[in-house]
């Protein structure tokens, strides 16, 4: 649950250049229904899981070929742009405020959490564990804690020109929102729409861009386009 930077050297060193901010209280701890206190007890391996608050603010981290890192850590647009000390050189911010987290969208979400898949992880548990597990999750989707606002950001990512790419969350908490574009320095160049060219998975060199999907058949498949030119354009916002 730590919201900070860790820096691993090749020779095993270790150094947090900076900590995050973070939520001012976390939901409790949930165990299962038959578990005792913690631990192992007559050979049965017991879980405990932590629920954090939905739509808390993410730590969103990039690093620039310069050694700055791209840091998200927040509810409102405000992307940080910190040295590898750990010294805050700089912002990149716009008077784009967070929606409201509405009892309809709460709803919505317990709705989505009793019903949807879930799956463990947790090699030696046993299978009376795992359905307790599975039941305290669905069951604990009715007292799940919620952040107050919808945080602005998303995701980010900083491409192989060290342009960096902010994706904004949609209206509704779910979908996918516009992305904008700045340069190395932090000079607006534009906003792609919701339903334009998405932030890829992951940048190549020579504008190269990867995306994970599904074909046809549901198998992962990794498509790869060329971006050619990113022109600067208004915000369709």
């Amino acid at each position: 649950m730590e919201r900070s930077i860790d820096v691993f050297s090749l020779e095993g060193g270790r150094e947090i250049p900076y900590a995050a901010w973070g939520m001012p209280h976390e939901a409790p701890y949930i165990r299962p229904s038959d578990a005792p206190s913690g631990g192992r007890q007559h050979g049965t391996t017991f879980v405990s899981l932590v629920n954090p608050p939905r739509f808390a603010p993410k730590l969103l981290v990039d690093v620039a070929s310069d050694g700055r890192v791209a840091v998200v850590d927040s509810i409102g647009y405000r992307v940080k742009l910190v040295s590898g000390a750990g010294v805050v050189e700089g912002a990149l911010e716009r008077p784009i405020r967070p929606f409201d987290v509405t009892p309809e969208l709460e709803a919505r979400v317990r709705e989505a959490e009793a019903r949807g898949p879930v799956t463990i992880r947790a090699p030696g548990i046993s299978p009376e564990t795992r359905r307790a597990v599975e039941r305290q999750i669905r069951d604990n989707a009715r007292h799940v804690a919620f952040a107050k606002q919808i945080p602005v950001i998303d995701a980010i990512a900083v491409d192989s020109d060290d342009r960096i790419w902010v994706a904004r969350t949609g209206i509704d908490g779910f979908s996918r929102g516009p992305t904008d574009v700045f340069t190395a320095d932090g000079n607006y160049l534009g906003t792609l729409a919701g339903d334009d060219l998405r932030m890829p998975n992951a940048f190549g060199p020579g504008g190269l861009m990867a995306y994970i999907e599904r074909d046809e058949l549901g198998a992962l498949v990794v498509r790869v386009i060329r971006l050619l030119e990113l022109e600067q354009s208004a915000d369709p916002d």
